[in-house]
């Protein structure tokens, strides 16, 4: 049997929401966030920071939860 490995992933709790936070494969900067099952976009770290990436549906609350829960 063939087995692919996975990316890293994270599981957060914020507020009522289940977040997701996954490593995309072949960027070790850039990782997908999906909350309660939906997709709501990606944040990329550049120079030890984490930003939104454009089209992103990330609010401002969860982006602070999520930079400090990353560091």
């Amino acid at each position: 049997m063939i087995s692919k490995a996975s990316t890293p992933e994270r599981i957060l709790l914020f507020k009522d929401r289940v977040l997701v936070v996954s490593q995309v494969k072949g960027d070790l900067s850039l990782f997908r966030i999906m909350s309660d099952g939906v997709f709501k976009g990606y944040i990329q770290k550049r120079g030890g920071d984490f930003f939104r990436v454009d089209g992103s549906s990330i609010s401002d609350e969860k982006l602070v939860f999520l930079c400090e829960a990353m560091m």
